[in-house]
């Protein structure tokens, strides 16, 4: 009882306590009452297995309840509202045993009607205590679908709007990796014609012409200084010692000069074997910038003379910049 008590008052101490000991009080009361009227009616034969809550209502030999006069007592009350038939059956009763009887009828009857009156009482405060709890269970029901709803809402709006952020940012990503490709390419595609632009000009640039002369100068000297270039030249004095000697015995047979005091200073090397001048169209071991021998001048006349007589564009578009 004191829990329910704490349920239906939960937020005033003082009531509850109030509340509290005007249930004991009653109890106590009660408790006294239904020991009283044990004690004082313990002669009749009568059933309290069930709660008593009656007062303490003592029924003496000499009270009015017992010994009234006709008409004035409970007992002819009684008796007027029997039926004709049940006269019969009740005249053989004591007058005053049976309204003994229905005295404590009336007591237990009235008892019972006040326990179900306080049970009725209880009940209907614990109702109403009850439905106080569930209004307010209702309105926090009525708070949290609210909130609920809000928090749908609010998630569903920021589902959609992180939907709309993703498919824009895979747009940009998509974008950018368009771009990326036609930079790609766009650099590559410039990067070729600049190279190709670039070795053109190179090319046709008098650095690179210098550079060409340059480089064919310094590679005839150092090939100069080289043990295979001394073979060769000596290979060549030997094979050219071999044809003067073979043109200057020619020449004597032509000048009929195999006898004692010929003059050799007749000899000419640079003659053919009848000692006439070489003609330039046939002249086809003439000395030439592009022979084999012309790396043999000195690094100015070559120079001199490679610059009098320039090489094509085509031959030096050949070579390339990696063949310097």
């Amino acid at each position: 009882m004191r829990s329910k008590i704490s349920v239906d008052y939960p937020k005033d101490p003082e009531e509850e306590k109030r509340l509290w000991d005007v249930y004991s009080s009653h109890k106590k009361s009660l408790e006294e009452a239904r020991r009283g009227f044990e004690t004082s009616n313990a002669y009749f034969e009568v059933d309290f297995s069930w709660p008593s809550i009656a007062p303490p209502w003592k029924i003496l030999e000499n009270s009015s309840m017992v010994h009234s006069r006709p008409g004035e007592a409970s007992f002819e009350l009684y008796k007027g509202i029997q039926l004709p038939r049940d006269h019969v059956a009740l005249s053989s009763v004591n007058m005053g045993r049976l309204e003994e009887l229905g005295a404590h009828s009336l007591i237990r009857a009235t008892s019972y009607f006040h326990q179900m009156s306080l049970q009725c009482a209880g009940w209907m405060d614990a109702f109403y205590s009850r439905e106080v709890e569930v209004n307010k269970l209702k309105d926090q029901k009525t708070e949290l679908e609210d909130k609920l709803k809000s928090i749908q809402d609010s998630w569903d709006q920021e589902t959609a709007s992180n939907r709309e952020k993703l498919l824009g940012y895979e747009r940009q990503i998509y974008e950018l990796q368009q771009k990326y490709q036609q930079l790609v390419f766009e650099k590559e595609e410039t990067y070729e014609r600049g190279q190709a632009d670039g070795k053109k000009n190179f090319l046709k640039s008098s650095e690179y012409v210098s550079a060409i002369k340059q480089a064919r100068l310094d590679g005839a000297r150092d090939f100069m200084n080289s043990q295979t270039f001394q073979a060769l030249v000596d290979e060549k004095a030997a094979e050219y010692g071999f044809l003067a000697f073979m043109k200057c015995q020619a020449q004597i047979e032509h000048l009929s000069g195999f006898k004692d005091g010929f003059d050799v200073g007749q000899l000419d090397v640079t003659k053919t074997a009848d000692l006439r001048d070489y003609v330039p169209d046939e002249d086809v071991g003439a000395s030439t910038v592009e022979d084999e021998f012309a790396t043999l001048l000195p690094r100015e006349a070559a120079a001199e003379e490679d610059a009098r007589s320039p090489k094509d564009d085509t031959d030096e578009e050949e070579m390339g910049p990696g063949q310097s």
